[in-house]
């Protein structure tokens, strides 16, 4: 009777672990996940509940007083009542991965042994332990420690053959991983083989992210992109090719903060959502990105040959190493910049917050004033530009509007939109280039708005007893059409500039011979109905 009684009383193994995980951790919930804070050697350490890491430490300390060893089954018991228990905590807090946010002021986690982290503010910058709680995934390598001593940061341009540009471009990419909030833009970097992409892709994380594995291969399930998410501060796929429709939704939702949504597991109601925006870099031979969605919200960067030699790449990456400490040094003096600068004047567009941010840390890089912003905006112009010169409408659409000095370019319905682009047509395109019917002509200007939008051209819809289209002229600039001598028609010889208003009359009043269609009588394309 008393020996039943005995083992009645003895607690079980389950509780005993049980009972030692509660006493040695401290809890957290983010959403609908639970993380754990314990203290190893006396330093401060968070995982999430479920993690291996968390899992082996609960094994040794019970291992440790009990002198004796556990199954998996009981291990994994435990942590399912533990997560069981402490998603129902009220409070909820923040858990980040490598880069926290509090305030004005902006952590980021060293990945070394003592778990100590960089912390930015207005007053400048310190290294010391872990204030806010960040989440270290597996792959997490340590930064350097970062140093003021030299400005390092126009390494990048001579390595990597770069323009002011493109230079001031990448800077600012690498400035907006500090940014925090979304959008952030996606970095895409084209070039054949020997120019430096994958290389650079790998340096440019090992400045703020550095990983075990710096290039990762695109997820074909959405919730593996955010799993990704969840586990990189930067998401850098090398060698890409075109990405699909999918792809490239799923890449634009995670830049400017998006979801995911899914049933739970072995359960019919439950659902659990991952909510991440990340930094995204690309990297690829020919162009990558062929969506408007996507281009709206990238920087796309040419990268020239640097050479074949395996071992000059080699070289290349020691220098770059030498000055890493000083790279990231220049970057948080930056940021400690941004952070104490005034809000600039700007005509702001997308990827407004951005630009704002970089903007404010143009003096401390010593670049001109307002600089960055002229060379994303002549980017993204560029781009568009390049990407639809053999489109047909894009092509037509910004010829019609640049004949017009008016802001209302055209407003009609898409029927005579379309006749009138008909009419514009230049010899290389075909009128089967052209969309055959008016619902697949206003299909394709549906596709177009943001990219008419980014070179300054809006296009709406508007309703007034049937549906009409208005063009808009918000800040177009043509490119100067150059005469015979290889001048722009804006730049050459005075008096030979044709008039806007009448083409058939130059500016000096002289009177010339020019054909042009006339708009009514162009025969349109679309087939009658029998």
């Amino acid at each position: 009777m008393s020996d039943t009684k005995e083992k009645k009383k003895k607690p079980s193994a389950l509780k005993k672990l049980f009972d030692l995980a509660g006493k040695n951790t401290t809890f957290l919930r983010d959403g609908d996940e639970v993380f754990v804070k314990v203290y190893k050697n006396k330093v401060r350490q968070v995982y999430p509940l479920k993690s291996k890491a968390y899992k082996n430490y609960i094994m040794a300390m019970y291992i440790y007083k009990y002198k004796t060893t556990l199954d998996k089954k009981t291990t994994d018991g435990v942590l399912e009542n533990l997560e069981g228990v402490y998603s129902l905590l009220k409070e909820e807090v923040r858990v980040y991965t490598r880069i926290a946010y509090n305030h004005d002021e902006i952590e980021i986690d060293l990945g070394d042994p003592n778990w100590n982290s960089i912390k930015i503010n207005k007053t400048g910058w310190t290294v010391s332990p872990h204030k806010e709680h960040l989440f270290r995934p597996k792959n997490t390598l340590p930064l350097t420690v970062p140093a003021s001593s030299a400005k390092k940061l126009k390494l990048f341009k001579e390595l990597f053959r770069l323009s002011e540009d493109d230079y001031k471009l990448i800077i600012g990419w690498l400035l907006e991983c500090f940014m925090p909030q979304e959008p952030y833009p996606i970095l895409i970097l084209q070039g054949q083989q020997g120019s430096g992409k994958s290389t650079l892709v790998k340096l440019l994380r090992s400045i703020i992210d550095p990983s075990k594995a710096p290039s990762i291969s695109l997820p074909k399930e959405e919730k593996d992109l955010y799993i990704q998410a969840k586990n990189n501060l930067i998401l850098s796929y090398d060698n890409q090719r075109e990405l699909k429709f999918e792809i490239s939704d799923r890449l634009c939702r995670i830049s400017t903060g998006g979801g995911y949504s899914s049933r739970k597991l072995y359960t019919d109601f439950d659902e659990i959502e991952l909510n991440f925006s990340r930094p995204i870099m690309l990297n690829g031979i020919n162009n990558i990105a062929t969506q408007s969605d996507l281009n709206s919200r990238a920087i796309t960067i040419h990268l020239n040959e640097i050479t074949d030699s395996r071992m000059q790449m080699k070289d290349l990456e020691s220098i770059f190493n030498e000055s890493r400490a000083e790279m990231l040094g220049e970057l948080c003096d930056t940021v400690v910049a941004i952070l104490n600068a005034e809000e600039p004047e700007l005509k702001l567009g997308r990827m407004a917050d951005f630009i704002v941010w970089v903007t404010k840390g143009e003096e401390a890089l010593g670049w001109d004033k307002y600089s960055f912003q002229q060379a994303y905006e002549n980017n993204k112009k560029e781009v568009i530009k390049a990407r639809l010169e053999n489109d047909p409408v894009f092509s037509t659409l910004t010829k019609l509007v640049s004949e017009h000095d008016s802001k209302i370019v055209f407003d009609g319905i898409p029927s005579e939109l379309s006749n009138q682009l008909q009419g514009r047509m230049n010899e290389e395109y075909t009128i089967g280039n052209f969309p055959r019917y008016v619902s697949t002509f206003s299909k394709r200007l549906r596709q177009l708005q943001p990219d008419f939008y980014d070179v300054g051209i809006k296009v709406h819809y508007s309703k007034s007893g049937y549906r009409r289209i208005v063009v808009e002229n918000h800040d177009f600039q043509p490119e100067p059409i150059e005469d015979d001598e290889g001048q722009s028609g804006q730049e050459g010889q005075e008096g030979r500039q044709i008039s806007k208003k009448n083409p058939s009359v130059m500016s000096n009043g002289e009177k010339i011979s020019v054909f042009l269609p006339a708009m009514p009588s162009v025969p349109s394309i679309y087939p009658k109905k029998s």
